[in-house]
């Protein structure tokens, strides 16, 4: 037992306690996905079925009855430790971090991230999925979110804040800088996030306050083509500023940040770890800082 992680034995534990998958990922402050992910490598690690499933719940194995008092004086002795401290040596380190995050937070973050990471941690290599309404943040090592959507049952932490702009191609769509809210409104709008979303909701509701309307063009999920969509065209914008300058510098194409109506608020992101904030001793978690 003594090559299993903490996180697998506290697994055990409360799988044994709660005789529930679901009750004992609850206690332990992760998804149920996760929890039955965690049984799982169980499983495999003794050899054995461990929990069988009933109509009244998990029956224990003569095996699990075997690990059972092991696992609880382990636990204790992880207990009486308190955190440790796991020396990280960044050059010799070869491990593959899963990090979730959205399109806007990688095209932000991981140039730099690749950048530092060939200079301090050659070997150290990333798996990066997009984030999306399904996605499990207790399966990964790191997600990347906007402020109002991070899991609250995680540690958090603010990377940065952005603040949402007006673009468009200034040679078309003429005039002084703020856009008057007429012109703002009579330009075709593309919107770059899911619809709805609670920048296009803030938008449309601060101009339903006035008596005023926006006119929506296409709504696209990705910012990839934003130079050709905007370019040349009475078309308008509203992105965060950090991802404009990242993904179509030096285009002709302006972002004034005064056009928008007022209650549009800028963004935060933050880092979520998928270790809750009750995480047992025994683990060390390694981040770079943005």
């Amino acid at each position: 037992m003594a090559d299993l992680e903490p996180r697998l034995l506290r697994a055990f534990l409360a799988i044994y306690v709660t005789r529930s998958v679901t009750r004992a990922a609850r206690q332990q402050g992760v998804s149920q996905p996760t929890m039955s992910e965690h049984l799982r490598r169980l499983r495999a690690h003794f050899g054995d079925r461990l929990f069988l499933p009933t109509p009244g719940g998990l029956l224990v194995t003569p095996k699990a009855e075997e690990i059972w008092p092991v696992a609880e004086r382990a636990a204790s002795d992880l207990d009486l430790l308190g955190p440790t401290e796991v020396p990280w040596d960044c050059k010799s380190a070869q491990r593959r971090f899963h990090i979730l995050a959205s399109v806007y937070a990688q095209t932000l973050l991981l140039p730099e991230l690749d950048r530092r990471l060939r200079e301090d941690a050659p070997s150290v290599r990333l798996r990066v999925e997009p984030a999306s309404a399904g996605s499990d943040p207790d399966a990964v090592d790191i997600a990347i979110w906007p402020m109002n959507v991070a899991p609250q049952n995680h540690r958090i932490r603010a990377l940065f804040t952005d603040r949402f702009v007006c673009v468009f191609d200034s040679r078309v769509s003429a005039g002084a800088e703020p856009l008057d809210l007429q012109t703002f409104c009579s330009l075709e709008h593309i919107l770059f996030a899911p619809a709805p979303s609670p920048v296009h909701d803030a938008v449309d509701h601060a101009l339903a306050k006035l008596g005023l309307r926006r006119k929506v063009g296409s709504i696209i999920g990705q910012t990839a083509g934003l130079p050709q969509l905007l370019i040349g065209a009475r078309r308008l914008a509203i992105l965060p500023g950090r991802l404009v300058r990242t993904a179509a510098p030096g285009l002709g194409i302006r972002a004034t940040a005064g056009s928008a109506p007022q209650s549009l608020r800028s963004r935060q992101m933050q880092s979520a770890t998928s270790q809750t904030r009750d995480q047992p001793c025994g683990h060390k978690e390694h981040k770079y800082s943005y």
